[in-house]
């Protein structure tokens, strides 16, 4: 009997060239996140035992050579998000917390949140990958149902996005473990995101947006100025909008039928450049959008 003291994955699966060696005992417990490459250690494993056995068929089962070969970022986020070898991802769901209870309510805020996000749906589009975006309600059932997708749904990048309900210092999996109690570590953090510190918070980022939308009695100078308004506190914003909005003849802003309208006409580049975490959401989708131009490692025309 043959006894590993040592291994080394080069070039391999989701091991990256030059990635260093596993020290090997008689007992060996494998621990680690999504993406951290515990499966493709035991492939290799069962790749070198069928090595003087029938280590073609082995490779063959497998997809192939080019199927056993390292291929860079794209690899890696297939395993992180639970998708194997020869899986491609072939779209995206988006689980978004608000809507309230109903149906008209979720769908109406889908629509808007949709249309802020259209150049991403658009680029998804244009590569043929299917794009959903679900308002589930309440936080707690929009966490219920990203976690059950990430799990079942091997194809498709799923994210989670979520208001932060107050100021951010860490990663997002942290902040949602610190604030709501989440086991995060089925997720990966490319897959989390954030409204700092509520949805609203992107909505006054653009004061032209609103002015245009509320018309007379607007009050712009009752919004938030700062250059950064994720600094911003959810009571702050709420009551800004309410003061800017109380004369207007579409009286106080609404959480659901209102911002339906303006997220559908804010300027996407001006929330980017006040809210850093919309900024970071739109380069997360674009970066796994270009990923899945990417088959075997050469990317498509």
């Amino acid at each position: 009997m043959v006894t590993i003291k040592e291994i080394r994955l080069d070039g391999l699966l989701s091991f990256a060239p030059g990635s260093e060696a596993f020290e090997l005992r008689n007992l060996n417990v494998l621990i680690g996140p999504n993406g951290s490459g515990k499966s493709n250690l035991i492939e290799a494993l069962e790749l070198l035992a069928a090595t003087p056995r029938n280590f073609a068929a082995t490779v063959r089962d497998g997809g192939g050579p080019g199927e056993w070969l390292w291929k860079g970022e794209w690899a890696r986020r297939l395993v992180a998000h639970g998708r194997t070898r020869g899986q491609p991802m072939t779209g995206i769901a988006i689980y978004m917390e608000g809507g309230g209870d109903g149906r008209a309510t979720k769908e109406a805020l889908r629509q808007g949140m949709d249309a802020l996000l259209r150049p991403l749906k658009q680029a998804a589009r244009e590569k043929a990958l299917h794009w959903k975006l679900v308002c589930c309600g309440g936080r707690s059932e929009t966490f219920r149902r990203f976690r059950n997708e990430v799990t079942t749904a091997s194809d498709t990048f799923v994210v989670l996005l979520v208001d932060a309900e107050e100021s951010v210092h860490g990663s997002p999996c942290a902040h949602l473990h610190a604030c709501d109690g989440w086991d995060m570590g089925f997720a990966d953090d490319d897959a989390v995101h954030l409204m700092v510190q509520v949805m609203e918070t992107w909505i006054v980022a653009d004061s032209a947006a609103q002015r245009q939308y509320y018309g007379r009695g607007f009050d712009e100078n009752a919004l938030p100025k700062g250059s950064d308004l994720e600094d911003v506190s959810k009571p702050e914003v709420t009551i800004a909008l309410k003061r800017a909005t109380r004369h207007t003849t579409k009286r106080c802003y609404h959480k659901i039928w209102h911002a339906k309208d303006l997220l559908a006409r804010i300027d996407v580049e001006q929330v980017k450049n006040r809210c850093p975490h919309c900024k970071r959401l739109f380069e997360a989708l674009g970066q796994e959008i270009r990923l899945a131009g990417t088959r075997s490692g050469k990317p498509t025309s």
